[in-house]
């Protein structure tokens, strides 16, 4: 039942107003999951229990046009 509920949790986490998208991925040397979530300003995210965790600062992002 641990991993339901840690998904769960996880799902609730990333229901925030802030959310700017939500990644997950597995590192296959470590056999690790790995989340990456961007948030529309530094306080928007929830509070992270994580053991390691990176803040990085978006200077631009591109859109691409769509083709008429």
């Amino acid at each position: 039942m641990a991993p339901i509920h840690g998904l769960q949790l996880s799902r609730r986490r990333r229901q925030g107003p802030g959310l700017g998208y939500h990644l997950v991925g597995i590192d296959p040397d470590r056999w690790e999951l790995m989340r990456y979530s961007t948030w529309k300003g530094h306080d928007c995210g929830p509070a992270c229990d994580a053991d390691m965790m990176e803040c990085y600062e978006f200077l631009h992002l591109s859109r691409p046009v769509a083709s008429a």
